[in-house]
């Protein structure tokens, strides 16, 4: 049985997570900081294992603009349709928060893109295009 949490996780399990999701590592500073300024999170927790197998991110100022910064299912929960479950979550935030017109952006890898395009994103390019520094 999962559980729905909008509470941002404790660092270490949120640090497992990305390392199990193939994400760049990160240290116990860096994931409190990037937790504690998420404008909505929301995890989804195994109840039997108490294991984050999934959790969104999303970041911004609350109002006009909004970046969707993690979609994160643990590979071993990967066929149980949590991608989608916290998409919807994270989708129904921010039709509840974001403004009329607001920008809501998402910088994903290709194989993340029909995910994104199911729930109304579109790609930029060659109206836009995206930049990024690292």
């Amino acid at each position: 049985m999962m559980r729905i949490d909008y509470c941002a996780p404790n660092e270490q399990s949120y640090i497992e997570l990305r390392k199990k999701a193939g994400q760049a590592a990160v240290d116990a500073a860096v994931a409190r900081k990037a937790l504690e300024h998420s404008t909505f999170t929301v995890g989804i927790w195994d109840e039997k294992s108490n294991q984050l197998a999934g959790i969104g991110r999303v970041v911004g100022d609350g109002a006009c603009c909004f970046q969707i910064a993690d979609l994160l299912v643990d590979p071993d929960y990967a066929s149980q349709g949590i991608d989608k479950l916290v998409m919807e979550e994270m989708i129904q935030y921010l039709n509840d928060n974001a403004s009329n017109g607001a920008s809501v952006v998402v910088i994903t890898e290709l194989g993340l893109i029909p995910l994104y395009k199911a729930y109304g994103f579109v790609l930029t390019y060659p109206n836009a295009y995206s930049m990024k520094r690292v």
